[in-house]
């Protein structure tokens, strides 16, 4: 029998995760986010799922171009569908754009549906929010934007036409504490020092967890193998 590898721990680790999952995935710095979402769109692309962003004035365009400048073939996130709320900058297939609107009640009633004739579309996605903390600050403090933006959030909780994924930092004020509460799981994507890495799935109902160490250089030597590293 072939020796799992780091790499294998990792995707297994993502594969207890089911359909209809609500998954905050927290970040220890926001320089780390590009690679949690370079381990979810590789494991995402290895299951034959598609893949739909949620990005909020150009960021997925930041992200990508500094996975490219490591070396990283992007065609991953070239092929994801993409439902863009502002921005001028056209990265992935972009499927919908949502216009920044003075009034973010209106925005975020907009991108509902067009997220609902999206999963209407599609049998199932998953479903990544790379930058929802931007959502969070559009709201600028108005408690009935955050009630409609939250409540879009729970509707969604256990549809299994998707698996969500809201990438936070750690330090968010109680709107990150609501959405934890909400979860149905939490990623957290750990720098223990310089090049050392952990990924850890927590399950809050029964107050238990799992998780994998590995390294930079892990990484690097999967995504040689996999033919992930441009020439």
């Amino acid at each position: 029998m072939k020796e799992k590898t780091v790499i294998d721990n990792i995707f297994s680790l993502f594969d207890e995760i089911v359909k209809g999952d609500s998954i905050v995935f927290e970040y220890s710095c926001p320089e780390r986010l590009p690679l949690g979402v370079l381990l979810l769109s590789i494991w995402t692309k290895k299951k034959g799922y598609p893949l739909l962003i949620n990005e909020t004035i150009d960021l997925l365009h930041v992200y990508k171009k500094k996975l490219e400048l490591n070396g990283i073939d992007t065609c991953f996130i070239d092929n994801a569908l993409v439902i863009k709320i502002g921005g001028v900058i056209e990265t992935g297939k972009v499927i919908a754009r949502v216009p920044i609107e003075p009034d973010a009640i209106v925005l975020l009633r907009k991108h509902l549906k067009i997220y609902r004739r999206v999963l209407e579309e599609y049998k199932f996605v998953i479903n990544v929010w790379l930058d929802f903390p931007e959502l969070i600050s559009m709201c600028s403090g108005n408690t009935d934007c955050e009630y409609t933006l939250f409540s879009n959030v729970v509707r969604y909780i256990g549809d299994k036409h998707r698996i969500s994924f809201y990438f936070i930092p750690p330090n968010l004020d109680r709107s990150a504490q609501f959405l934890k509460r909400v979860a149905t799981k939490i990623l957290r994507l750990i720098e223990i020092k310089e090049g050392e890495f952990m990924l850890e799935l927590e399950n809050p109902v029964y107050g238990t967890s799992k998780h994998v160490k590995f390294t930079s250089v892990d990484i690097m030597e999967y995504l040689e193998k996999e033919g992930f590293l441009k020439e």
